[in-house]
């Protein structure tokens, strides 16, 4: 494992979040569209979840960030030529 000098010291590759976490909050493409959100898992629901949304051509990435616990949920959303977006999504399962 590297120190902690030695971590420092690497170049940041994508910054996850960034404060102030208030609504609005802009930083490398990335909004803060809630601080408040509700996000069910299938196996837990957790509140007061921090949505980020980014918005490139036709599709729209949206994150859901649980405190304590960090990525919860991602979703890619492609508008299409059909009446219906193309939408994949990403939701945690389990903490082991």
């Amino acid at each position: 494992m590297p120190s902690a000098a030695e971590a420092a010291s690497y170049p940041v590759l994508e910054t996850v979040l960034q404060k102030p976490l208030q609504v609005g909050t802009s930083f490398q493409g990335w909004t803060i569209e809630s601080t408040t959100a509700t996000v069910d898992t299938g196996t837990t629901v957790y509140q007061d979840v921090i949505q980020l949304s980014r918005s490139e051509d036709q599709m729209t990435t949206t994150k859901y960030f649980a405190k304590d616990i960090g990525l919860i949920r991602k979703e890619d959303t492609m508008e299409t030529e059909q009446d219906e977006p193309f939408v994949v999504t990403s939701t945690l399962q389990k903490i082991e």
